[in-house]
């Protein structure tokens, strides 16, 4: 008992709770640290976002034809951290002959309209099957980045074509073959007027004009023709007189030509300017 008493009892016993103390922060002051989830800085951590954000062209559709300046429409979305305004871009690219030409990424304003322009030395400088590509691109407010593809419709080609059709005289053919303007015609006969479009991708159809009166769609006489066609329509006077034909045809860009016109003529009656009887 004299020695629970004593100095020496306390003085091990403070010895050994000073050693308890230390093993408990030595081992186990680090988990206390990770259970509080409480950075050394003292400010709470924040989940971190690591998902990219969305960019998408909502018009033009793929595919599509331009024969001038068009507007693209773009969707910038991040669900997490917001899209960092000061990083959405976009890029096109041009082809002729299977070479590529480049503009760059350039800004754009996020959620933003934008202008290309059409023409030589343009941003679409080139006409042809898809010769224009257009790519978007954006980051979010964590640096994530969007990463242009067709799948996810932040890419699309589209076709570039401003040139117009050529569009030949309205004819007729004779029995032997031959194609021959139709001149003279008769009344309430029934003529096959024909013409013939050319174009330097896609011919789409022609109207015929009477008398600056639209006949209506001719009928395609070679199916599934693009660069070349030929178009026919029947016609059949009702009346004497003169008829002033032509044809108007269109390509799939929606370049629209008018052909020459030809004037045909029924058999008219002479007309008398004077009449001087001799008397008998």
């Amino acid at each position: 008992m004299k020695f629970f008493k004593s100095k020496k009892f306390w003085l091990i016993l403070l010895t050994l709770i000073i050693i308890g103390v230390l093993i408990y922060f030595i081992f186990f002051e680090k988990e206390i640290i990770n259970l509080d989830a409480t950075p050394q800085n003292g400010q709470t951590e924040e989940k971190k976002d690591n998902i990219k954000p969305a960019s998408q062209i909502k018009s033009p559709i793929i595919n599509s034809w331009h024969n001038k300046d068009f507007v693209i429409n773009v969707l910038d979305e991040d669900l997490e951290s917001g899209i960092d305004y000061d990083s959405c871009e976009y890029k096109i690219l041009t082809y002729d002959n299977g070479k590529e030409y480049s503009t760059g990424w350039r800004k754009r304003k996020c959620n933003s309209n934008f202008n290309v322009s059409v023409g030589e030395k343009k941003m679409c400088g080139f006409e042809g099957r898809n010769a224009c590509w257009i790519y978007v691109h954006s980051k979010d407010k964590d640096g994530n980045q969007h990463n242009p593809a067709l799948e996810n419709k932040s890419i699309v080609y589209l076709n570039i074509d401003w040139s117009k059709p050529v569009i030949e005289k309205v004819f007729i053919v004779d029995k032997s073959e031959n194609q021959v303007y139709p001149i003279n015609i008769e009344e309430e006969k029934k003529y096959s007027l024909k013409v013939q479009a050319t174009d330097n991708l896609k011919v789409t159809g022609c109207n015929l004009y009477i008398n600056n009166q639209d006949q209506g769609i001719m009928s395609v006489l070679n199916p599934g023709c693009e660069k070349e066609c030929t178009f026919n329509k029947e016609f059949v006077p009702k009346e004497a007189g003169v008829y002033q034909i032509f044809a108007v045809c269109k390509d799939a860009a929606g370049n629209i030509s008018k052909g020459e016109t030809i004037e045909a003529k029924t058999n008219l009656p002479p007309e008398i300017s004077s009449c001087r009887v001799n008397p008998l």
